[in-house]
């Protein structure tokens, strides 16, 4: 009789190669995951910069009216500001990846001291108005439409005049800039524009602040009537950059202006690496493309 009791039952081991059988096979699905994670956090970064921009202007439109409510009568003061009328608000698009609300200054003076530039619509920050911050990975570039469409880096504008409706393009300047002071010095330089091979790239890297705040590269602002976003990543592994090549109206390279719009040059396809935000001229919503 066979004393059970006594019996060692032995367990096989997993052998090496079975080992690497389990390994392998983990490792394809760990990298069959990553991708839709990555996925997942592209997505959420994407919807998260869509909507801190509707917030913001949103929030820009509303102040329209709080804002008329809270400024002087200018029709009771004399000299060069008298009659001077109220221009509105807007979120102003910083290199930085700031989204500020800024509001029309009725006695903004030029740089020269001989001029002042209410008509050249200065503007500057709501008081107390926290910035809003675009998360890291999600870069804007602006809209205006002129007799095509431009492509604009930041910084730029989208303004909403004294009655809410939007103000954007390339024509008719002194009506369609924002002026902003951008060195923080109480005074606004009309003349200080956009430069030719300006990149914001390099801008945003190396920062330059006045009491902690990121100061602008030139005062002279573009209005636009939306915006693209896209993945900073995406942009940067795909070879492209937003250095301009020319100045004024034309300050985004086309290699990189292509990438967003529409790679493969077939409008049909409507394929670009960017997603396109208008926004409503009269009520300030988002229209998505």
């Amino acid at each position: 009789m066979k004393n059970h009791a006594n019996m060692t039952t032995r367990h096989r081991g997993i052998t090496l190669p079975e080992l690497i059988v389990v390994i392998s096979v983990a490792i394809a699905l760990l990298a069959a995951t990553i991708p839709s994670i990555s996925a997942v956090r592209r997505a959420i970064q994407d919807e998260s910069g869509t909507n801190a921009i509707t917030a913001a202007v949103t929030a820009a439109r509303s102040h329209v009216a709080t804002g008329q409510a809270n400024l002087q009568d200018m029709g009771s003061l004399t000299g060069p500001y008298e009659g001077i009328t109220y221009q509105g608000v807007a979120v102003l698009f910083t290199p930085a990846g700031e989204l500020r609300l800024v509001q029309h200054f009725q006695k903004a003076k030029d740089s020269d001291p001989k001029l002042i530039a209410p008509n050249y619509n200065g503007y500057r920050d709501i008081p107390d108005q926290e910035y809003i911050e675009l998360p890291s990975d999600v870069g804007v570039v602006g809209i205006a439409r002129g007799a095509s469409l431009f492509l604009f880096t930041p910084p730029f504008a989208v303004r909403y005049n004294s009655e809410g409706n939007l103000v954007a393009g390339i024509t008719d300047a002194n009506a369609r800039l924002v002026y902003y002071d951008s060195d923080r010095d109480g005074e606004f330089d009309v003349a200080d524009a956009r430069t030719s091979g300006y990149n914001p790239d390099t801008f945003a890297a190396l920062g330059g602040d006045v009491d902690g705040i990121y100061t602008l590269p030139f005062d002279q602002i573009e209005t636009v009537i939306g915006v693209v976003t896209y993945s900073k990543k995406d942009l940067y592994e795909a070879g492209k950059n937003l250095n301009s090549t020319t100045s004024g109206r034309f300050p985004l390279n086309s290699n990189a202006a292509q990438w967003l719009l529409d790679p493969d040059g077939n409008p049909a396809t409507d394929d670009g690496h960017g997603q396109v935000m208008f926004f409503s001229r009269y009520s300030g919503a988002r229209l998505m493309r």
